[in-house]
Order: C-alpha cells, then structure tokens, then sequence
C-alpha cells in the first residue's frame, strides 16, 4: 500500500512528518491529496476492516489506525 501511495504522489498525505499547509492555495492543494489517500487505501481494505475505520476523518489518521492493527 505504501507503494501505491507514493506512486501516485500521495504518501505526504499520510506522512505524520508532513502538515497541512497554512496557504489557502496549498491547503486546498493538500485537501486534495489527503481525500485521494483516504480513498485509494479504502479501496484496498476488505469490508471487515473496513467497517471498523470507515469514520477516520483522514488519510493520517486512517493510516495510523491500520498500522496499529497490522504491526
């Protein structure tokens, strides 16, 4: 999955080292990527999981969830 994150140029979204920018522009810029992050993971996950973290709010947040069940 990360993989596929950082092929399609979207890891920054899940990436705890990267913020959301404070420029109106870069925000929105940012936005976008998070929304696709959050989309291509859940694309990924079976219902199973999926039931269980369909609420996180972001990519990051989703991210970090899954990576404390599967590590």
């Amino acid at each position: 999955m990360e993989d596929l994150l950082v092929d399609r140029d979207l890891w920054d979204a899940v990436d705890e080292k990267v913020h959301r920018p404070m420029d109106p522009i870069l925000a929105t810029q940012y936005d976008v990527m998070n929304r696709k992050a959050k989309g291509l993971i859940r694309l990924c996950l079976s219902n199973s999981i999926l039931i269980n973290v369909h609420e996180e709010s972001t990519s990051e947040k989703l991210w970090k969830i899954l990576g404390q069940i599967y590590q």
